[in-house]
């Protein structure tokens, strides 16, 4: 998979959720930008990972559009929720892609602490960097650098 597909894919799901567009960025991930956005970490039953990070204020957009309410009457939960289902869609296609029979667990939350040490342990397969509303929605799938040879 690489970066235009992962994107592909990545829209396809965006555009099923919101009625904001998301746009690609050719801008790359940093640690800096790391801080700014919360993380969910979904891996397969192989060794590859799935790394999701959004700006939190796309997060209430994403969960204002899935759950047709105003931004400013949604819960925590509402916004963990939409973003969660996102990830998981998005890491359920990507996994057929790689693979027919892999399956993928929940997303898990993660600090941008250990998104860097992880970013900067595993290989990137593909990275997409783009935004909806000049926000944030950065997506990467990962596998251990051991394997860069198979």
């Amino acid at each position: 998979m690489d970066q235009k597909q992962l994107f592909e894919l990545t829209k396809s799901i965006w555009d099923s959720f919101s009625h904001h567009d998301l746009e690609q960025s050719e801008e790359a991930l940093d640690d800096h930008q790391v801080f700014g956005l919360q993380w969910l970490l979904i891996e397969t039953n192989s060794s590859e990972k799935v790394l999701v990070g959004l700006d939190p204020k796309a997060a209430y957009g994403l969960a204002s559009d899935m759950f047709e309410r105003p931004v400013q009457t949604l819960s925590v939960d509402d916004e963990r929720d939409a973003f969660g289902e996102l990830a998981h869609c998005v890491s359920a296609y990507i996994s057929h892609e790689i693979a027919d029979e892999l399956e993928v667990s929940q997303p898990k939350l993660m600090r941008a602490l250990d998104v860097v040490r992880l970013l900067h342990e595993l290989q990137v397969m593909a990275e997409v960097m783009s935004a909806a509303e000049n926000r944030k929605f950065y997506i990467a799938v990962l596998k251990p650098k051991d394997r860069l040879s198979e």
